[in-house]
């Protein structure tokens, strides 16, 4: 009796998925503790609070962290090259999120001091419209 291919290919490419995903993961939790931690708008603590404006900016943030890391697992075959790719997808992530912050001012202190949801909704935009860029510029 043989193996089936398919059977042999899962076997074979399953830890493979896991190991890629385990980093992927890793420097997710990674870079969004960084971010957490070093926020001006407290967005956790926000959140705990109740702040509406700063859930949905913290949610839009999230997000905007785990699609250049997505793609950089995607556009990666090697273990190395997956760690090398998802850690710089997630510091040019991070600089863009200061870029924005820079840009758009005041927005942040809007969110945290004033439950701006406008506000959250602009500045989760112009991240997530960041990490777009950055996955198209990732996939070249």
């Amino acid at each position: 009796m043989s193996i089936p291919g398919e059977l042999i290919a899962f076997l074979t490419g399953f830890p493979v998925l896991l190991a890629h995903l385990a980093i992927g993961l890793a420097v997710f939790v990674a870079a969004a503790a960084a971010y957490a931690l070093t926020s001006r708008a407290r967005d956790v603590e926000q959140v705990r609070l109740g702040n509406a404006a700063s859930a949905a900016l913290f949610a839009a943030t999230l997000l905007s962290l785990a699609l250049p890391i997505a793609r950089a697992l995607a556009s990666s075959s090697s273990l190395l090259d997956v760690a090398l790719w998802s850690l710089a997808a997630g510091l040019v992530q991070l600089a863009l999120f200061g870029l924005c912050d820079l840009l758009l001012a005041g927005l942040t202190a809007r969110i945290r001091d004033e439950k701006d949801l406008s506000a959250s909704v602009l500045l989760g935009g112009a991240r997530l419209a960041a990490a777009i860029l950055l996955c198209a510029a990732i996939s070249v």
